[in-house]
C-alpha cells in the first residue's frame, strides 16, 4: 500500500493572503499526482487555528476552524481515493509549541493532546507532499522518520 501525505494544502496557502511561494504550481503538481492514481490512500495536515491563538498577535488570521481558507480545496479530496485529514494547531497556548492533533477518520473524530504519537494507518511506503521550504512539512517528515516510518519526500519543485 502507498500512502501520500499531504501537508498544509489548503485555501489559504494556495489561493489567500497567506499564499506560499509558488503555491499554484505546486497546486497543479499535487493534482496531476493524484490523477496518476499511484496512491491507495491520502493524509491530510492541515492547519485548523481557533481565532485567539498567540500567532494571530501580530499578523492577519488564516486557516480559521471552520473556515474556507482553512478548508482542502475540493478536487483535491474529490478523487476516488479514501483519505484522513490530520487536524493540527487545534489547541496551543504559545507562539512557539506545535498544536495537539485531531484526527477524523471514518467520519469520528478523535482529539489528542499535543504529546500523542499519531498511528498512520498501515502503508509499506508513506509519501510527503509539502510546499518545499515549509517548516511543517519538514517537521512531518522529520517526526515520521524518527517514529520508524518509511518515508519519502516529493518536492514541489520539480
Amino acid at each position: 500500500m502507498r500512502t501520500l501525505i499531504i501537508v498544509d494544502f489548503q485555501n489559504d496557502y494556495i489561493f489567500g493572503s497567506h499564499k506560499a511561494p509558488d503555491s499554484e504550481e505546486a497546486y497543479v503538481k499535487l493534482l496531476n499526482l493524484l490523477k496518476s492514481k499511484k496512491y491507495d490512500r491520502i493524509i491530510f495536515v492541515i492547519d485548523w487555528f481557533k481565532s485567539n491563538h498567540p500567532i494571530f498577535d501580530n499578523t492577519e488570521k488564516f486557516c480559521l476552524q471552520g473556515s474556507v481558507g482553512a478548508a482542502i480545496p475540493e478536487n483535491l479530496i474529490n478523487t476516488g481515493i479514501p483519505y484522513d485529514v490530520f487536524f493540527k494547531n487545534t489547541d496551543t497556548t504559545s507562539k512557539d509549541e506545535e498544536g495537539g492533533f485531531s484526527i477524523i477518520r471514518d467520519g469520528y473524530a478523535y482529539n489528542f493532546n499535543a504529546d500523542c504519537t499519531v498511528e498512520l494507518p498501515k502503508s509499506d511506503t508513506y509519501y510527503l507532499f509539502g510546499f518545499d521550504k515549509s517548516y511543517s512539512a519538514f517537521l512531518t517528515f522529520a517526526n515520521l522518520n524518527d517514529a520508524g516510518y518509511n518515508i519519502i519526500p516529493l518536492s514541489t519543485l520539480n
